[in-house]
């Protein structure tokens, strides 16, 4: 394993076992049942470091797209993004060692993390690869979408309760396109598969 990651990052493979040792020398008993809880994350959380993870393993531009900043709204993901953004702009061709060796140190391993996740099934078709970041980005457009169909939902409610008509009339119009774009993007096939 400490080859793989070694590969992964450019690295030598006596680094990362130094690295190993100091973090098991590091670790007490008591911080070990730590590592046998699972942390729970919701399904926006998965979906956001799916697309960070296929993204930066197979084709990173795809980060640079228009709105995809936008479905990212974890604070790490978005510091890396961010940071991506920055490096791109100086360098023509992505290099994910020289990437991770711009990052900021507090970003460095949740950015290792993240690259280093098996993305699932191995996908080498370039096809496959582009059909897998499209679903993964257009179920975070839904998840907004639901969001925000939920928040207007609560500010209905409240509204039909205060009697203020003329908002309430604004919000289930805005309710309605909402529901119709949540439609198209139901509707949208993009030859899914997982």
């Amino acid at each position: 394993y400490s080859g793989v990651v070694a590969k992964r990052l450019g690295v030598p493979i006596e680094a990362v076992f130094e690295e190993v040792s100091k973090s098991r020398k590091n670790t007490s008993a008591s911080t070990v049942p730590e590592l046998t809880k699972v942390e729970k994350r919701d399904r926006r959380v998965l979906l956001e470091e799916r697309l960070l993870a296929l993204s930066f393993q197979s084709d990173p531009n795809f980060l640079l797209q228009k709105g995809i900043f936008d479905l990212i709204t974890t604070p790490l993901n978005k510091r890396i993004l961010e940071e991506y953004e920055k490096f791109s702009g100086r360098h023509k061709i992505f290099d994910l060692t020289k990437f991770s060796e711009h990052l900021p140190g507090e970003l460095f391993n949740g950015f290792t993390e993240l690259v280093l996740k098996d993305p699932g099934n191995e996908m080498n078709d370039p096809t496959d690869l582009k059909k897998e970041l499209d679903l993964v980005s257009k179920e975070l457009r839904i998840l907004i979408v639901k969001q925000k169909l939920k928040d207007l939902a609560n500010e209905t409610k409240s509204l039909e309760e205060s009697g203020d008509n003329n908002k309430l009339l604004k919000a289930q119009n805005k309710f309605n396109k909402l529901a119709q774009t949540l439609s198209k993007l139901d509707k949208k096939d993009i030859g899914i598969f997982i």
